[in-house]
């Protein structure tokens, strides 16, 4: 394809319609107490996806400003939240280290966190022998799982599309732990 292209006219108008588009939509995120329905209504469009995507840029620019991001309320409206994401105390089980780790989780670093967990777990019981073994050590090679991916989140945001290969370390570094406790 050419990306020299010369748009037509309608393009070019469509385009910069667009951004206008996306220019109200954070003005709504900005402002805060407007449903995601009205922003996706503002925004000439019914694909609730698309809003989802934008909250997310717009999250993402306060965040790295140091401001704290938009938030969905539980009525579905848009707020500004007070405060940044909590460090979040995800202590060590079972080790001799009771330290803990402080990180900032917020609902996508937990969804992110979750989904190469499960897939850690599905590896690690997979490489179990048998099923007792599998029975008694699954809750503890999940706690040695999900603190490591946590202390671990900072490099995860970096290459969050790569699950399966954190799933694999995050695996084996747990099976590991649970035979050095037993």
């Amino acid at each position: 394809m050419n990306e020299n292209k010369i748009r037509s006219p309608l393009e070019e108008a469509m385009s910069h319609k667009h951004e206008e588009q996306k220019q109200i939509a954070f003005q709504m995120f900005k402002e805060g107490g407007h449903s995601v329905d009205e922003v996706a209504e503002a925004m000439g469009t019914t694909s609730l996806y698309e809003v989802d995507v934008l909250l997310e840029k717009y999250n993402d620019r306060r965040i790295s400003q140091g401001k704290p991001p938009a938030v969905l309320g539980k009525d579905g409206k848009i707020l500004q939240s007070n405060t940044m994401p909590t460090p979040v105390s995800v202590g060590s089980f079972g080790g001799d280290d009771p330290a803990s780790v402080n990180v900032m989780l917020n609902d996508d670093d937990r969804t992110l966190i979750d989904r190469i967990s499960l897939q850690a777990l599905t590896i690690a019981i997979a490489d179990c022998d048998d099923g007792i073994r599998a029975a008694q050590i699954w809750r503890k090679t999940l706690a040695f799982i999900d603190t490591w991916l946590t202390s671990m989140l900072p490099e995860i945001r970096k290459v969050p599309n790569i699950v399966q290969p954190w799933a694999q370390i995050a695996a084996a570094i747990a099976l590991a732990k649970v035979d050095a406790d037993e």
